[in-house]
């Protein structure tokens, strides 16, 4: 699927034009280089009160902690598979804590969280970005971010307490019992479930899958144009990853196009614009090397990175 030449492209571009982060990343995972240069830089973006910011988010550029850039950071995390949480991601998870949010008497869920601060507006950050004055979301917005938050305090549940984790859990469970599918913005609230079913008990796994099943039942979901400018890679990462297991032969297509999409640069360029020239060329640098490994993980580990002719 790959050529040796896109191959040599895609490496050379996250080698000269990507963050110092996802080169790292990309030493880690294909030249088997230590996790350790990965942890060090992350935590150059971490801040005082364990929150992650100095613009680790692209598209959100305050130097100021946020639940956006924090949940970023533990993405990275993710990657590097570690056996033991270190003293930066507990002090992540404590942040998260400390940026939990109430519902109102009445409401059937109990706690959500604000992805980004009000005061981060006059920070450079792309439109859809902006600082809103706090409120509780709707039921049907809830899981992004509240979702993914959950996943990582579930993950590293042995800095939370007893109550807290039963509360968690409990709004999980009322969540699947209210929603029976995921409507607008699907692929963000996807993305979100992702990354926590594999942090969740075998009957809540079950019930997240029967409700991704029922989203998929419109099978016009599976088309390009639906995916919010959500590239392939973010949404198969591997060949267990649910629309991989479920419909293989339309993602493998899927991931054959983002290959053909590569620039004569070698890179997977980001399918989205926003602020002045100069702003976005930077920023459009940082996402194209993001872009561009995540796409050489996908190809390696779904199978499909065979260098060849």
């Amino acid at each position: 699927m790959l050529s040796n030449e896109k191959f040599t492209k895609a490496r050379h571009y996250i080698m000269t034009h990507a963050r110092p982060l996802d080169r790292a990343l990309f030493e880690f995972e294909f030249m088997d280089k230590s996790p350790r240069t990965v942890l060090d830089i992350l935590k150059t973006y971490q801040n005082e009160d364990g929150g992650f910011g100095q613009a680790l988010e692209s598209d959100f550029r305050t130097d100021k902690s946020s639940v956006l850039a924090t949940t970023v950071a533990m993405q990275y995390v993710h990657e590097l598979k570690l056996s033991e949480p270190n003293d930066m991601i507990k002090q992540a998870i404590l942040y998260l804590i400390r940026e939990i949010q109430e519902f109102p008497k009445g409401s059937p869920l109990n706690y959500f969280w604000n992805l980004t601060p009000f005061e981060s507006n006059h920070s450079l950050h792309a439109p859809w970005w902006s600082g809103k004055k706090l409120e509780p979301p709707r039921i049907e917005e809830w899981p992004n971010p509240s979702v993914e938050v959950i996943g990582y305090l579930l993950r590293y549940q042995q800095f939370i307490s007893q109550s807290l984790y039963d509360e968690i859990v409990g709004d999980l469970q009322k969540y699947l019992k209210f929603v029976p599918k995921l409507t607008e913005f699907i692929y963000y609230k996807f993305l979100c479930f992702k990354r926590l079913i594999h942090h969740v008990s075998q009957e809540l796994s079950e019930d997240i899958i029967t409700m991704l099943d029922t989203t998929f039942e419109n099978l016009e979901l599976l088309d390009e144009q639906k995916f919010e400018e959500i590239k392939i890679q973010r949404l198969i990462t591997e060949k267990t990853s649910y629309l991989y297991q479920k419909h293989p032969k339309k993602m493998k297509q899927l991931i054959e196009n983002e290959v053909k999409r590569l620039g004569d640069d070698g890179g997977s360029h980001p399918l989205w614009k926003w602020g002045e020239d100069e702003i976005w060329k930077q920023v459009e640098r940082e996402w194209t090397g993001k872009c561009t490994y995540e796409l050489l993980v996908t190809l390696k580990y779904c199978d499909l990175l065979h260098i060849g002719s």
